[in-house]
């Protein structure tokens, strides 16, 4: 799509040339037609896919434009007459407005449906007229967003209808100024835009939106049998806009000590020291051919910091069979720049891809000058962050807990991620066997 919205066709140079008109044309001299319109109606009609509103603006302008105008200009040329206005309507437009044809027809119909705040909608006057006729007109004045409070007002039942869904079941009678039900057609009901940049405005539109039937300014600020100052609370209170509600109710729920003490269940297995965790997890990793990619994908170990899971990660390096090669990093591009990997879980599962090496740059330093080191983006995972665990299910989970959690939440998502809660084993301190540190700072989301 180019800037205005309008598409960039593609032209093939098929090597197609035709003569038309004694002039050589090519798929560059061809624009976008439709043809079963073309001969459907006998005439040439451009076909354009319309993406952005100035597309939309550009066909309108020719439905209501009118029929073709030029000016003429006699004489010496001034100002009044560079704007002289002469018509011109051929045999077909004039043959058509003898037997009064309808020049354009739109389906369904749009109404127009005023938005404003209570005192503040639009009154034309007349800049002679005195202030007081002024007042007096406008305080009588219904637009269409009174005259549905009004209507809402007058009627036995309660509306089940919303300020947009209104007009499709009533006709607005602008010489009388009232709404009166609708007994043929169909029409959609459009509010004037308002952006949240128009402050109680933006919130009115929204609360009309999804209010049905009120009868006053004063009811759509009412929510549950509260009357709120403003139609902002009044959005919040009906749940149309974020608030910290949700975060203080958790809060209150799980506690506000910073060091609330949470006993672990019983069911769950206490791990003596770090090489035992590893052993319950990753049985038998010492033997050849045992570490298949269901083995690794059902199994994993969770730790708080990054520095107890490079131990963990090491340590279960130690134990697992076969020679260890190092992957130095590197200043410059060497032979070896790429390493084979398969896929373990998700849609590209079991694929084989291929991993170069990418040079990574500090976005800050001390030094003087800037250093790029070239490595293998990759690292060993038999451990994991806490954190880096979110949104992953497996169905054995080991938590290493011999460093509290120190965020919100992190325990509830550690233990969280073992499919059956009696999978779950844990390490925690020697002077504490059977509960562990949970932080929760409240001061800080509050």
């Amino acid at each position: 799509m180019d800037q205005d919205g309008y598409p960039i066709y593609r032209r093939r140079n098929n090597g197609q040339a035709h003569i038309v008109r004694e002039k050589e044309v090519d798929n560059r001299d061809i624009v976008p037609y439709n043809a079963y319109l073309s001969k459907c109606f006998n005439c040439h009609i451009n076909v354009e896919v319309c993406a952005g509103m100035r597309c939309v603006k550009y066909i309108h302008k020719y439905i209501y434009k009118g029929y073709n105008h030029t000016t003429m200009v006699l004489g010496l040329i001034n100002e009044i007459q560079q704007y002289l206005d002469a018509r011109y309507i051929g045999p077909p437009e004039a043959a058509w407005r003898i037997f009064g044809y309808p020049l354009h027809v739109e389906i369904p119909t749009v109404v127009h449906l005023a938005l404003h705040l209570p005192g503040m909608h639009r009154v034309p006057f007349n800049p002679d007229e005195s202030f007081e006729a002024i007042v007096s007109r406008a305080g009588q004045q219904m637009p269409t967003l009174t005259g549905f409070f009004a209507c809402c007002a007058s009627m036995e039942d309660e509306c089940p209808f919303t300020y947009q869904e209104f007009s499709q079941h009533f006709v607005w009678l602008n010489s009388e100024k009232r709404w009166k039900p609708r007994q043929q057609g169909y029409a959609i009901g459009r509010m004037y835009f308002a952006s949240p940049k128009c402050g109680e405005r933006f919130y009115l539109h929204l609360l009309l939106i999804v209010v049905k039937g009120p009868k006053s300014f004063q009811c759509l600020r009412r929510v549950n049998n509260v009357l709120h100052d403003t139609f902002k609370s009044a959005c919040v209170a009906r749940g149309l806009l974020e608030d910290d509600e949700e975060w203080i109710q958790c809060l209150k729920e799980i506690g506000t000590n910073p060091q609330e003490i949470v006993k672990l269940l019983s069911t769950i297995y206490k791990c003596q020291d770090l090489k035992d965790i590893i052993s319950v997890i990753y049985p038998q990793l010492d033997v050849a051919m045992t570490s298949t990619a269901t083995f690794l994908t059902e199994c994993t170990i969770l730790s708080a910091r990054n520095d107890d899971v490079s131990a963990i990660n090491t340590a279960a390096l130690n134990i697992f069979s076969g020679n260890t090669h190092t992957y130095l990093v590197a200043d410059k591009m060497s032979e070896e720049d790429e390493i084979d990997l398969q896929i373990l879980t998700g849609e590209k599962c079991g694929n084989l891809v291929f991993i170069p090496r990418i040079s990574l740059i500090p976005s800050s330093s001390e030094m003087p000058f800037r250093m790029t080191r070239r490595q293998f983006p990759v690292r060993l995972a038999y451990a994991l962050t806490i954190n880096k665990s979110q949104g992953q299910s497996v169905k054995f989970v080991r938590v290493d807990l011999r460093t509290p959690v120190f965020s919100h939440g992190q325990l509830y998502l550690a233990l969280s991620r073992c499919t059956y809660f009696d999978r779950i084993s844990v390490l925690i301190p020697n002077d504490e066997p059977d509960s562990n540190t949970n932080i929760v700072y409240p001061e800080i989301l509050l």
